[in-house]
């Protein structure tokens, strides 16, 4: 198991883990989070090229911000929630819909009383061109991360 933390992580927990059996690394990033491209390059030294990301909104907006996705899975519960309910995404966001990330080729399923939909994010129109997936755009040369990608399942 490899855990990624950064060097405000206090060192008890950190042996802790490591004494549990995890392989920790130290991955700082801006504003004291973890850096995701520098976690993504080792799993790719590790030989992992696919990784499930199932976290909240700001673990999730930030493998958008950081252009790291590669396909979206969203399971969509029956249930309304009203008010300020937390998003699935978080991020930066877009002031307009135009800005917004789209997902082709989009499968939808019942699971049950869910619904799965999965796609494959298509980065917004920039100046009048047609949205390029992850893959064309090659995520503004992010994707050396050794190859590894991020997947955000809701």
């Amino acid at each position: 198991m490899l855990v990624a933390t950064t060097g405000r992580a206090r060192p008890d927990a950190r042996r802790a883990l490591e004494q549990a059996g995890a392989d920790v690394i130290v991955a700082d990033g801006p504003g004291g989070r973890v850096d995701l491209l520098s976690v993504l390059a080792e799993l790719g030294r590790r030989g992992v090229t696919g990784l499930l990301v199932e976290g909240g909104a700001a673990v999730h907006g930030a493998c958008f911000d950081a252009g790291l996705v590669d396909k979206v899975v969203v399971f969509v519960a029956p249930v309304i929630l009203g008010g300020p309910a937390p998003t699935p995404v978080g991020g930066a966001g877009v002031e307009r819909l135009v800005q917004a990330w789209r997902l082709t080729s989009v499968a939808v399923r019942q699971l049950e009383h869910d619904l799965v939909v999965e796609g494959y994010p298509a980065a917004p129109a920039r100046d009048g061109e047609r949205g390029a997936s992850v893959g064309e755009a090659g995520a503004s040369g992010q994707r050396e991360a050794e190859r590894a990608s991020c997947s955000p399942a809701s």
